[in-house]
């Protein structure tokens, strides 16, 4: 039996001549392709056929051949994965977020079961302010591994951070379940709960990481704050007594403990607590706002004044105009019972100067300065007073005063001025 086919001419179609190698392929069988390939191999290159006719016939291989090379194509492709998903990382090191999403997304399509890429790409668009369209990377990377506490734990403090505590609060949960001895979960959790005021779960929260790492000043910092929200004053002191001084939240701690000692009643206590604070953190606002306080309830007005009218300067604010204008006046008024009528003429001008529209502010001045003889400033402030009165109270109080000033003006050395 001639196996070989007759040699064509070379106007002969060339797909019976495929059609003839391909039988005789099978007739052979795979395992002895080399053999037909050496059969035909002087018959093609004296026919002046291209060998390219031979490629394009499928050549059958082994089972355990296609295994190998599916597993090396699956190694190569998982190494390709991870040098994208590496640059990633170096593109988020250097915020470079746009870049590192491209990154990320090429290891996702070089390796599809790679989580910790689904993962950060979830976490750059989070950072590029679109958290929405980093969700389903969040939740494709849970798919992949749903029983790894640390994606639950990343995923939940990002829905925390977005303002969908409870759906985050859920993730920390199921973090801690899966890992109940991570105090970082804990930790985080515990603040949770106290977003959403659910401060008893926050206390066992706390607690729980206490009890771990008894000598970390910002757990009991947190779990005296929380006990406080719960009325529990003692607690919240004893929990504070246990933060070093050195720590980071020693100075928000003596700020929050003058707080509860100035409801207290306790401004001794309190004046301590606050100035340490302020040495421990020099410039802290809440405390110099604080100091300003307790200064005005001793009495310390020039102290308070000052203070208020720094913070002012730093960045004018609303609220602390409206502290200055308070305590100017109950300055000017203490000063008017002192009959130190030049101090509260003064110190109701500078209430005047953050509320010029107040009607008691310009009667205020108008009464000093007709306790001082000085007729003219009395009658303009008494205009002014006019101008703003709002309530029937103080039209009266106008009418009193002005009855004073046309006596003062008949018998200046007689006039008798009513506080």
């Amino acid at each position: 039996m001639n196996d070989c086919p007759s040699r064509p001419s070379g106007r002969e179609d060339k797909t019976r001549l495929i059609r003839q190698v391909t039988r005789a392929i099978i007739q052979y069988g795979a395992v002895n392709v080399e053999l037909v390939r050496k059969k035909y191999l002087v018959w093609y290159l004296t026919g002046g056929i291209i060998l390219a006719c031979l490629i394009q016939i499928p050549i059958p291989a082994r089972a355990e051949d296609n295994a190998n090379t599916t597993n090396q194509t699956s190694k190569t492709r998982q190494i390709a994965a991870q040098a994208h998903f590496r640059g990633g990382l170096q593109e988020v090191q250097n915020e470079r977020y746009a870049a590192a999403v491209k990154s990320f997304r090429s290891a996702i399509q070089l390796d599809p079961s790679l989580s910790e890429a689904y993962l950060n790409l979830g976490a750059c668009y989070e950072r590029m302010g679109d958290f929405e369209r980093g969700k389903p990377f969040y939740e494709k990377a849970l798919e992949l591994e749903p029983d790894n506490p640390t994606l639950h734990y990343l995923y939940g403090t990002a829905l925390v951070r977005n303002g969908q505590a409870g759906a985050g609060i859920t993730r920390m949960e199921r973090a801690v379940y899966l890992n109940p001895k991570n105090t970082d979960y804990l930790f985080n959790l515990g603040l949770g709960y106290c977003l959403v005021t659910q401060y008893h779960y926050a206390v066992s929260c706390f607690e729980s990481v206490a009890t771990v790492i008894s000598n970390n000043s910002l757990v009991w910092f947190q779990l005296g704050l929380t006990r406080l929200n719960l009325s529990q004053t003692n607690e919240a002191l004893r929990a504070w007594d246990r933060i070093e001084l050195d720590a980071t939240v020693a100075a928000d701690a003596c700020y929050a403990r003058a707080g509860i000692e100035l409801r207290q009643g306790d401004v001794s206590n309190a004046l301590g607590h606050v100035k340490l604070a302020l040495l421990l953190r020099p410039g802290l606002k809440e405390a110099e706002h604080l100091l300003a306080r307790l200064y005005q309830r001793q009495g310390t007005y020039r102290k308070a004044a000052d203070i208020l009218e720094k913070m002012n300067n730093r960045q004018q604010s609303a609220d602390i105009e409206t502290e200055l204008t308070l305590l100017y006046y109950e300055w000017a008024a203490n000063s008017y019972t002192q009959q130190n009528y030049a101090a509260a003429l003064d110190q109701y001008r500078q209430a005047g100067r953050f509320r010029p529209t107040r009607s008691d502010i310009h009667l205020g001045i108008a009464r000093s300065a007709l306790a001082l003889g000085n007729i003219a400033e009395a009658s303009v402030a008494l205009e002014r007073a006019r101008r703003y009165a709002r309530t029937t109270k103080e039209e009266e109080r106008i009418q009193n005063l002005e009855k004073e000033i046309q006596v003062s003006r008949k018998r200046p050395d007689e006039a008798e001025i009513t506080p």
